[in-house]
């Protein structure tokens, strides 16, 4: 981590707390205010050890320049790990207390505020994909926001890209705009069959069309949508068509994995 100079002025850096909140719906849109505002915002690290030759109270710059830290890092069900990063200071006191941390040699936890670009660095240098797997911005908040390993690196270089597991959780909306795109080969039969199977279940969906579209605000490349021809969409039951297609395509769908449903009324 790079350190201001003794002759510097210290930087002030904007509260990201807001911008943390709004990029948690995962549209590209929401995630380009986080990427602008990251250059000028700041993180807080929970230390696991403290800052070696830095005492409390003093602000010292080391000959180097450089500073090496060792945080805390958050333990998810299943084992897996995450690098906990903060924009507010109460927020991370929570955590440390409930999970019991501290910083060795020191009864209480100590953290340090980076420049976020800085600690987004951080957090990528630690994430190697098997044991600690990604980040998580306020952790325990109700706007928490988890990025994978990917994720991290495009807000880290300043490139906005859709959250998609977030995304996936909104609706999508016959107003958003969808562009149709080619496909490189037609859907298998073996996919085709399985939704015909499941849409069996359904008596108010009438056909269905399958396209392969691309919304630049969700998605990171194009993928199946099913298009639901229907004679009353409100009385379809969208828990248990999420819930039977999910198992139905299971293993049937082409890259990225992942197919998303529109309904369109039958014109009388």
């Amino acid at each position: 981590m790079e350190l201001p100079t003794d002759d510097q002025e210290p930087l002030t850096y904007n509260d990201l707390s807001d911008v943390v909140r709004t990029a948690r719906r995962g549209f590209r849109s929401d995630v380009a205010q986080l990427a602008a505002a990251l250059p000028g915002g700041a993180l807080l690290v929970p230390l696991a050890k403290a800052l070696s030759d830095v005492p409390l109270g003093e602000e010292i710059v080391p000959e180097d320049g450089q500073v090496s830290l060792v945080p805390h890092l958050l333990p998810e069900e299943g084992g897996a790990l995450f690098v906990p990063l903060f924009t507010d200071a109460d927020v991370l006191e929570t955590v440390g207390q409930y999970l019991e941390w501290s910083t060795e040699g020191d009864s209480e936890l100590q953290y340090c505020t980076l420049p976020a670009l800085v600690a987004l660095d951080l957090a990528l240098q630690l994430i190697d994909g098997t044991r600690v797997v990604g980040a998580v911005l306020n952790p325990s908040d109700e706007h928490e926001l988890l990025l994978s390993r990917n994720e991290l690196g495009a807000l880290a270089s300043g490139n906005a890209i859709p959250l998609v597991g977030y995304v996936q959780q909104i609706p999508l909306d016959k107003s958003e705009a969808s562009l149709v795109a080619e496909s490189d080969q037609p859907p298998s039969a073996e996919l085709l069959a399985a939704i015909e199977q499941c849409l069996s279940h359904f008596s108010d969906v009438a056909t269905f069309e399958l396209r392969h579209t691309f919304n630049p605000e969700r998605d990171l490349e194009p993928h199946p949508t099913l298009v639901l021809k229907v004679t009353n969409e409100a009385a379809v039951n969208l828990e248990e068509l999420n819930e039977r297609l999910g198992t139905y395509v299971e293993g049937k769908l082409p890259e990225p994995g992942y197919i998303d449903v529109l309904f369109e009324p039958i014109q009388s």
